[in-house]
């Protein structure tokens, strides 16, 4: 059905790129290279410059988090570019902008195959081939199933596979919560309250690589990992594409 609807839909409203307005087209590469990575990586709680987004001596000792370490991989400008490519991914079924979504990734945290002159970051490159040589799995942020039936995908998943190694749905969402964009911050942390559990059969695992499409205060990424630190996972690591100013 969505696949009928979208191709309705283009006969009526031909494509576009989201940057340039080309003709054909919903992303040009053109456009899509002109969305820079982040110079630095910062620390979660306060966003001093931190290596690998880990967090900085005061924050640690203000406690109330529980993931370990926040990669971001570009800026998220309010009706910028990239903010329309991840919401024409989610919210207009726009599955195919993934293949773009997932070179962002890579490009931050590994090597990639379709722009080897861009080399990401070598540091971060290193920290997650680390993580990954010690058996860290790649699990996705879940979506409640009712959303996610009415999506058709979970983004997370899709953007998680990119990262090349096995992925885990380990956790699920109880409690189908408002969006967070359109929430407060004392409303996204109330939210979340209970909202996401660890699959039965979950055997225990050191660290844990957690996957996004963006985060704002973060308190999506921290709810579920504390569900994994309560489950015995010691280390959690997560990855974004981009992170709002939720200050």
């Amino acid at each position: 059905m969505q696949h009928f609807l979208k191709r309705f839909l283009s006969l009526i409203f031909p494509l576009s790129c989201l940057g340039c307005k080309a003709k054909s087209v919903l992303l040009c590469r053109v456009c899509f290279y002109t969305i820079s990575l982040l110079k630095c990586q910062e620390c979660p709680g306060c966003r001093c410059t931190s290596q690998y987004g880990e967090f900085c001596p005061r924050c640690s000792k203000l406690g109330g988090w529980y993931f370990d370490s926040l990669i971001v991989c570009s800026k998220y400008d309010k009706s910028g570019l990239l903010q329309k490519i991840i919401k024409n991914f989610k919210y207009k079924y726009s599955k195919e902008l993934a293949v773009y979504l997932g070179d962002l990734l890579i490009r931050c945290v590994g090597k990639s195959e379709s722009r080897p002159e861009s080399p990401g970051r070598p540091e971060l490159y290193t920290f997650f081939e680390q993580l990954f040589n010690e058996v860290a799995l790649v699990v996705p942020v879940p979506l409640h199933k009712k959303r996610l039936k009415d999506r058709g995908f979970n983004q997370a998943k899709i953007l998680a596979e990119f990262l090349g190694r096995p992925v885990c749905e380990l956790l699920s969402r109880k409690i189908n919560t408002p969006h967070q964009a359109k929430c407060s911050r004392q409303e996204r942390l109330k939210n979340l309250e209970n909202a996401f559990c660890v699959r039965p059969g979950f055997e225990s695992v050191s660290k844990v690589v957690l996957v996004d499409d963006v985060c704002t205060t973060g308190s999506t990424l921290n709810e579920c990992a504390k569900v994994l630190k309560e489950a015995g996972v010691s280390y959690v690591a997560c990855i974004v594409l981009a992170r709002g100013d939720g200050r």
